[in-house]
């Protein structure tokens, strides 16, 4: 409960435009007991306790409502583990670049409270559908890691008048959605399509924007033309595509980093530096396409869907396409014409290759002018990396030049 008097009062505090005044020259400050005395009075604490209670009993309607809600019970565990669990200095210097963690707290607690509270106790009313669509959209901030503070008035402002956060439309994943849903009228088709859009959203690799454009599902949904029949798509194959279970920031996927070669360079050059090292699994940015030419996750995904198919069945489609005379120069085709002789395999070490020379083995045997192709876990400490030419067939250069 200290915890949460803390945080109203910092709350207050920024409403007013008084952090300068209670924090002095301090660059943060943890609330004293004195300060929340002066800062609320009962009226207030009763106010705030009321957007406690709503957060607390609301969800268990929406979940009757909802085909999909999951995202609830993540929210309830985030924003009651920062009261009970954690101790947050509530007054700061906003714009402070050293105070990410308060900043990005304050966003989604400040955000979450202050919504609820010009939600039920303004003049307007909103449905409860309307008061957690605001609360996703800070949500998804907090998740994104956005911790522009400042910002908090005008968005809820900007809720509470027009019923977008991002008041002026822009190319914004928010500002795109947001507009998109508003012009659903069905409210049932509506509710459908939140609960498809949400979980595509959840997935672990959509979820965390942070670093990759704060996107959660623009890189997969077109907002200017989709219904429901192409999110459940979408939704489907991503699921498919990445099961749950396995869809961890570092998981090795052979099957989908073989079948990105098809599409493009799909490697993120990594330390040390002395040697050409390249990882291959950094999925956050890779379906997005973040930072990379040809969008070629999305190539891949929309192949998917209008195939109706597996990974695995395009990329056996991929390989029964390829030029088997083809011995390419560049290294993306090199790559492509390794995996295509010894497929999976060239991943069983981890989703890193390297070109790396020793004085047994200075050059690849197949690509005499590169140092030998090996895969590893990302560096050579430990592990047994494999060098890529070991794992063929025995062949010679002549005969792989003639495509046998």
């Amino acid at each position: 409960f200290n915890e949460f008097l803390s945080c109203i009062t910092g709350l207050e505090i920024y409403l007013k435009d008084e952090s300068e005044k209670w924090r002095g020259e301090e660059e943060s400050v943890i609330p004293t007991g004195t300060m929340v005395q002066e800062v609320l009075d009962i009226t207030l604490i009763k106010r705030y306790m009321k957007v406690l209670n709503y957060l607390n009993d609301t969800p268990k309607n929406l979940s009757n409502k909802y085909d999909y809600s999951g995202w609830l019970d993540e929210l309830k565990l985030e924003f009651w583990g920062l009261f009970n669990n954690e101790k947050t200095a509530w007054i700061i210097r906003y714009k402070n670049e050293n105070l990410s963690t308060q900043q990005r707290r304050m966003v989604f607690m400040w955000g979450i409270i202050h919504w609820v509270d010009r939600a039920i106790n303004g003049s307007k009313e909103f449905s409860e559908e309307s008061v957690f669509r605001g609360i996703r959209q800070f949500y998804l901030r907090y998740r994104n890691n956005i911790r522009r503070v400042t910002e908090i008035k005008d968005a809820v402002e900007n809720l509470y008048s027009s019923g977008y956060m991002v008041a002026k439309k822009d190319s914004s994943e928010e500002s795109r959605k947001e507009r998109w849903l508003e012009n659903v009228n069905d409210f049932d088709q509506r509710l459908k399509l939140e609960s498809v859009l949400w979980e595509i959203e959840d997935h672990p690799f959509n979820i965390n924007g942070t670093d990759v454009g704060h996107t959660n599902s623009s890189h997969l949904v077109d907002y200017a033309d989709v219904e429901l029949e192409i999110l459940i798509k979408i939704r489907d194959k991503m699921y498919q595509t990445f099961p749950k279970e396995v869809s961890k920031d570092t998981a090795n996927l052979p099957v989908i980093q073989s079948l990105l070669l098809f599409y493009g360079f799909s490697g993120e050059r990594k330390s040390p530096w002395y040697y050409k090292n390249y990882k291959f699994n950094n999925w956050r940015v890779l379906i997005r396409s973040f930072n990379y030419e040809n969008e070629i996750f999305r190539q891949i995904f929309d192949d998917l869907i209008k195939k109706d198919c597996s990974a695995q069945e395009l990329l056996n489609d991929k390989r029964g396409e390829y030029d088997l005379s083809s011995m390419a120069g560049t290294f993306s085709e090199q790559l492509l014409w390794y995996n295509y002789h010894i497929k999976e395999r060239m991943w069983e070490q981890g989703a890193f290759i390297a070109l790396h020379g020793t004085k047994e083995q200075s050059q690849d045997k197949y690509y005499p002018s590169e140092k030998p192709f090996k895969n590893t876990k990302g560096n050579f400490n430990g592990g047994n990396p494999s060098v890529l030419s070991s794992l063929m067939e025995s062949m010679s250069l002549e005969e792989v030049k003639d495509g046998q």
